[in-house]
């Protein structure tokens, strides 16, 4: 036995090892060569791949073996690999081994049958007529299955014919930017630096929200949920807010969520951290059930983007057709008729989430995480938060107009008491008498103690310095009770470096105060007169060395 040769034609004694040797030998053909042909008597198929052809020769050793393999339709064979493909269970490339397996046994099954089924036409004398020519044509369709199937390619443009898959839209930033990449060309094999636009993908939401609206009993489970009435806030369309606005009172409308985040394709550990990192902006539909939107098939993908675009270029360009698009869902909506609703559904969104870094960068924050106010309710300092547990009123801002301030001047003016209601009614006012006193810096001491003659009462001008300056505020002022004060001096010296009031009292009356800088401690008199100008209200003017000393080391705290 023997195989005839598609190169020379001749037979090659001996089994398929000899005539792999003689390709090789004679021909220089091996594993690199992508092109092989059957030459045995009825057969004539082609092979891309050495291992198929020399599977499917072995299989012409055996003719008399009947095959009992029962074929398949080219269209459930299509559905079958793009079903398997769609999954993507495995990694690439064991998908693309897998598939070439599939391929090359369908290949062999039907080559085979063809065979069988040629070899007896050609025993009955019945080879050469039309019938069994167009038979062997089908014969060789059915060997090829994945034909216009097999790159990945051509599997995208066949969902995109079916509908069920939905290109991304290329979209550019602003004036049409550019970047320079280095490429190889591949004629040459040398390498060019060559401009490619700055662009991002972006899915179109109307095409995508009218495909989840078609889905079989999609719609009629978020309608029902929305119009459930448990009387428990399980879901933002519970609240007063989605009951009472017009949009969704008056038509059938759905919330929308939109989340941001970025994602380091590479090893976070590398030194290609941050080259390759890329920003996603997804979105849910809020009137799920939540055994529907638990899952994460219910979180679709709105926009891809380089992070580093984002920096150089801003999010206002990838926002900008996505905020579109939802105001065209808000005021048109989508036409649906399926067979339990006939009419048109509109989108609205409720809000927007994601981590500290994504939300500072759709709002226009610092994206850093080392800042020392990082509140944006009140004003303490980082380092104070980190032991805070209750919420301080002196570092909450004035929320009070200045109409409402004046208000509270005059009040304060003629009334001492209750000792509450003035603490307040200063802590209110405080950024208005901090502009009235820095207005002109010609005021005097008597000028501020007749406009605000409440700065006298105990503990105002501490609450003026922690909400005008909150970081040092903490540094600045220690009570303390004893008479050992050269002890108390040393161990300051050692333990605080940042100067500070020492003040000696007892319950609410100070009886001396001293300001300690370095373990020395400065005796100052009438502290309250030179704290207010110039250190609480910043008034520029002849002020003593003692003084000027003191702002300095406050200022180098900061």
């Amino acid at each position: 036995m023997g195989y005839v040769c598609f190169r020379c034609k001749n037979r090659i004694p001996g089994d398929v090892r000899s005539l792999f040797i003689h390709l090789r030998a004679v021909h220089h053909v091996n594993h690199a060569a992508n092109y092989f042909q059957c030459c045995e008597i009825g057969c004539g198929r082609t092979f891309n791949y050495m291992r198929s052809f020399r599977r499917h020769l072995q299989q012409h050793e055996n003719v008399e073996e009947v095959l009992g393999v029962p074929l398949k339709i080219q269209s459930s064979l299509s559905s079958l690999m793009l079903k398997a493909s769609q999954q993507r269970k495995l990694r690439s490339g064991m998908r693309l081994s897998q598939r070439a397996l599939l391929i090359g046994l369908i290949s062999d099954i039907v080559g085979r049958l063809q065979s069988r089924t040629l070899a007896v036409f050609s025993s009955l004398g019945h080879n050469q007529i039309p019938e069994v020519y167009q038979l062997m044509v089908e014969f060789q369709d059915c060997a090829e299955p994945f034909r216009d199937l097999d790159t990945e390619y051509k599997q995208m443009q066949y969902f995109v014919k079916l509908g069920g898959f939905i290109e991304p839209v290329e979209e550019t930033f602003r004036h049409d930017e550019v970047s320079y990449v280095q490429r190889r060309d591949s004629a040459t094999g040398t390498v060019k630096q060559v401009v490619v636009p700055d662009t991002f993908q972006r899915v179109p939401l109307t095409r995508l929200l009218g495909q989840v609206l078609e889905m079989p009993g999609i719609l009629q489970a978020m309608l029902d949920w929305q119009q459930r009435d448990g009387g428990v806030l399980q879901d933002v369309f519970d609240g007063e807010f989605c009951k009472t606005h017009p949009l969704f009172l008056k038509e059938t409308s759905i919330p929308l969520i939109l989340y941001n985040d970025d994602c380091e394709t590479v090893n976070p550990l590398g030194s290609k951290t941050g080259t390759h990192k890329l920003g996603f902006i997804y979105f849910l539909i809020k009137s799920l059930p939540p055994d529907l939107l638990s899952s994460l098939r219910s979180h679709f993908l709105c926009a891809v983007y380089k992070s580093d675009d984002a920096k150089t270029y801003g999010l206002d360009d990838v926002l900008r057709p996505i905020v579109a698009e939802l105001q065209f869902l808000e005021k048109e909506g989508i036409p649906v008729d399926t067979p339990t609703f006939q009419g048109v559904v509109k989108f609205s969104l409720v809000q927007v989430v994601g981590d500290n870094l994504g939300l500072n960068a759709i709002l226009g924050y610092s994206e850093g995480f080392s800042a020392n106010h990082m509140c944006r309710w009140c004003r303490v300092h980082k380092r104070v938060s980190e032991q805070q547990t209750l919420e301080d009123p002196a570092q909450l801002p004035a929320t009070i107009s200045e109409e409402r301030a004046v208000q509270f001047t005059e009040c304060l003016k003629n009334n001492s008491q209750p000792l509450a209601q003035v603490e307040a009614y200063m802590r209110d006012s405080c950024q208005y008498r901090a502009g009235w006193i820095r207005a002109d810096h010609s005021k005097s001491i008597p000028e501020v103690l007749a406009m605000f003659p409440r700065l006298t009462t105990p503990g105002m001008i501490a609450q003026d310095f922690s909400i005008l300056f909150a970081e040092p505020a903490p540094k600045l002022f220690q009570t303390w009770v004893g008479t050992n004060m050269v002890e108390y001096l040393e161990q300051a010296k050692s333990s605080r470096s940042c100067p500070f009031v020492l003040l000696l009292e007892d319950g609410m009356l100070c009886s001396q105060a001293f300001v300690v800088i370095s373990g020395k401690a400065m005796r100052l008199r009438r502290l309250s007169q030179l704290w207010i100008p110039d250190v609480v209200s910043e008034l520029e003017g002849t002020v003593s060395p003692a003084v000027k000393f003191l702002k300095t080391q406050i200022h180098a705290c900061n």
